[in-house]
Formats: C-alpha cells, structure tokens, sequence
C-alpha cells in the first residue's frame, strides 16, 4: 500500500506564495527587484583639473550601514577601499569607479569620478 501525503490547503498554497514573492531570490537564484540594494553616493574628490598627485575620495551608500566597497582606478582591478580612500596617481587623466556590496547584494552600476592630474610648471 502507497501512502501519499494529503494535498495542500487553499491557505497552505496562499502562504507559501507570499514567502516566494517576499524572497531575495527567484527560483533561477536570481536577485528579486524588490531588494534594497546599496547605491554609493560619491561626494567629494578632486577638481576635474588638479596639479596634486595625491587626492582623496569621500564616499558612503544608502542604505548608510553594513556596505563593503571596491575601488578601481583607470583599468586597474578593483580592490577593497573605505572612505575616505586617498590615491596617488601619474600625470594624465583618470576615473576612479567605487561600487558597494551589502549583505551579498550589489550595487547595479557603480559611481565615478573623472579628473586631470597636471603637475604645475616651475
């Protein structure tokens, strides 16, 4: 004799429904929309013209807590940065792109800041 379990109930489908659609993932492991994704507010940097090598970044995210950071300068790999994040750069022009992560979630895009570093002339 084969015992089967008894059908779910209305109730049982409608909740279960509910805590899929509140998920922070699909069925595929894709991201739902609905999360709070952390979006990186840079703001503060250099003059777009500067004639110091040296230049700091002030930056944070909203939501305000909890966020991990990746800093790339040009098309150097990104790695681990906190604000303020101070760099030291040639002559030329560069771009710094910072992008936030937040409870394994990521920031869509990432936010830049492009200037021009030329030394000042004796």
């Amino acid at each position: 004799m084969t015992r089967t379990s008894p059908a779910p109930t209305v109730a049982a489908l409608v909740l279960a429904a509910a805590a899929l659609a509140s998920s922070p993932a699909t069925a595929d492991g894709a991201l739902s929309e609905g999360l709070d994704r952390p979006e990186t507010h840079l703001f503060a940097g250099p003059p777009r013209v500067t004639d110091r090598a040296n230049v700091v970044f002030r930056f944070k995210t909203v939501p305000r807590h909890g966020s991990v950071f990746t800093c790339a300068i040009d098309d150097l790999p990104a790695r681990s940065c906190a604000s303020p994040y101070k760099v030291r750069v040639r002559p030329g022009t560069h771009t710094i792109r910072i992008r936030a992560k937040r409870d394994g979630v990521l920031e869509k895009g990432s936010a830049h800041w492009t200037w021009t570093y030329r030394p000042a002339e004796d």
